[in-house]
Parts: structure tokens; sequence; C-alpha cells
């Protein structure tokens, strides 16, 4: 399942729609993206200036990320003293 802040790689550009980004530069697909939202099938992900929309067929799970697990590890860095 994913959700926010998962990084995916597309594996197809079919049936994937530009939404925004940079003009006149084209959207390259390759490399890392981040998940910024879900809307029904379709994952909206994100990488540097360029947002599309992908359906999930077209995207692959590369890492999962919780904010509230690094955000868990600090504080307790914090109150073990460790971090100043």
């Amino acid at each position: 399942m994913l959700k926010q802040f998962d990084i995916v790689r597309i594996v197809s550009t079919k049936n994937i729609k530009f939404l925004s980004g940079p003009p006149g530069r084209a959207a390259i697909p390759d490399g890392d993206w981040s998940v910024v939202g879900i809307v029904g099938y379709d994952v909206i992900i994100a990488k540097d200036e360029t947002i599309v929309r992908a359906p999930l067929p077209a995207i692959k799970l590369i890492a999962s990320y919780n904010p509230q697990d690094y955000i868990n590890r600090k504080l307790k860095e914090h109150k073990d003293g460790k971090e100043r």
C-alpha cells in the first residue's frame, strides 16, 4: 500500500498525465519520485519541479518513508543527550 512520502519509480509512461513543471522543459521519467498524494487509483508524484499523475500499474515502490519514525528517533536521541 502506497502512502505519502514513499519513493517510487516510473515503469511505464503510458497514461501518465503531466500536471505541473517548468515551462519549456520536458519531464524526464527516470529516477526516483516522491508520492505526494493519492487520488482514486492514481498517484500524484513529484520530482524536482515536476508533478505528474500516474496510474498505480505505471509505478513501482522503491522505499517507504514514515516521517513519524524519524521524529521519534530524533526525540529519543535528544532525550538521551546524544544531540544538542
